[in-house]
């Protein structure tokens, strides 16, 4: 019986350790949490935003549209695209002349033009052409990175020798240059309920869902699932076959 025990002890002070076998929920949590800094693990929340706005003043009245309302998204849409500007995202681009001329000339072209940006790409900023896109002639659009997932916390393991399942529930953080064009676009925002926008609101309103409200990303919270496995160099997340 003392030389089992003694072959036991053994075995349990050896590299790995009895203890070390087990996948422990803190241990877990700190291998998820690795995965997610590194940007290996869930979806990251984007947003797109054009990077156009055209001013058509006599079309508009040819039209028989409301030129006041008219007047008031392009204006608000182009101060959320100058707060992208501030924000780094987004640069000024010159402007040029709208579609269809007008006239008289010269005095109609600062009423009949386009309001022109480019995408600055950075870690959180891609620049995507979509080919016709709303009223990009050119098909840029700017894809923003608001949030990525973090804060895992384990809600329960399964193992089976050195393999681990491991289901989890995670929260999303925003980006530093979320909250910065947070704070830059919170009058943009704040135009939304505008009774003169309601029916057509800007393309960065929460109507047309390509901007999630602040408070929205704050309260999401998803599940996950992983499996693990155990290496002689300690546990290790399973990818899937790429």
């Amino acid at each position: 019986m003392a030389n089992r025990f003694a072959a036991l002890l053994i075995l349990c002070l050896g590299v790995t350790g009895c203890s070390a076998q087990q996948l422990t929920r803190s241990n877990a949590q700190r291998i998820i949490r690795e995965d997610m800094a590194s940007g290996q693990f869930g979806e990251e929340i984007t947003a797109e935003t054009h990077v156009q706005v055209g001013w058509f003043e006599q079309m508009w009245q040819q039209g028989g549209f409301n030129v006041g309302t008219l007047k008031l998204y392009t204006q608000t849409e182009l101060s959320f695209l100058n707060h992208l500007v501030a924000a780094g995202v987004l640069q000024k681009l010159p402007d040029t002349p709208g579609a269809g001329g007008c006239s008289p000339q010269p005095d109609c072209k600062d009423h009949n033009k386009w309001f022109n940006f480019s995408v600055i790409p950075s870690h959180d900023v891609k620049d995507v052409n979509k080919g016709m896109f709303i009223q990009d002639v050119n098909g840029e659009v700017a894809d923003i990175v608001l949030a990525r997932p973090a804060n895992p916390a384990i809600t329960g393991i399964t193992q089976e020798g050195s393999d681990a399942t491991v289901e989890f529930t995670y929260t999303y953080s925003p980006t530093p240059l979320f909250k910065q064009i947070v704070e830059l676009t919170r009058e943009d925002f704040a135009k939304c309920s505008l009774p003169e926008l309601s029916s057509n609101p800007p393309l960065y309103c929460p109507k047309w869902g390509r901007w999630p409200r602040e408070t929205d990303l704050a309260a999401k919270k998803e599940t996950g699932t992983l499996q693990l496995r155990k290496y002689d160099d300690g546990w290790r997340i399973v990818k899937p076959p790429q």
